[in-house]
């Protein structure tokens, strides 16, 4: 529901990232509406910066080779590798949304996670 003003109606936690989009430029980003269970609709806006879809599609990639190579030699490090760049691949993809898809708490987790599960990568390297 748009209000007298033609601004979508966010919660007060959001209203940072509303006046955020009200200054864009409208070339650079794509809007995105979307209702939530409760009614209220909200806008995201996906914006395309090419550093972070680059890392994005590169985590990806190292994904999809981690799998591969485990498929073929079945080295579980390589596994891990991949969904660890899978982990970091969701935190780009988590900076390309205004508002973020996930809150700052679940990104620095994501992040965490990512990193230990290469340290565990590494590890099962080293004892082999």
């Amino acid at each position: 529901m748009i209000n007298e003003f033609g601004e979508i109606p966010c919660s007060h936690q959001a209203s940072f990232f509303h006046e955020t989009l009200r200054t864009m430029n409208d070339d650079i980003f794509i809007r995105l509406d979307t209702k939530r269970k409760s009614g209220e609709q909200i806008t995201m806006a996906f914006v395309p910066e090419p550093i972070v879809v680059l890392n994005l599609v590169l985590c990806v990639v190292i994904l999809l080779l981690g799998y591969l190579v485990y498929r073929k030699r079945d080295i579980t490090s390589a596994l891990f590798i991949g969904i660890a760049f899978g982990i970091f691949g969701l935190s780009h993809l988590n900076t390309l949304f205004i508002p973020p898809l996930f809150p700052e708490v679940t990104f620095a987790l994501l992040r965490i996670c990512g990193y230990l599960i290469v340290a565990a990568a590494l590890y099962l390297l080293l004892t082999e």
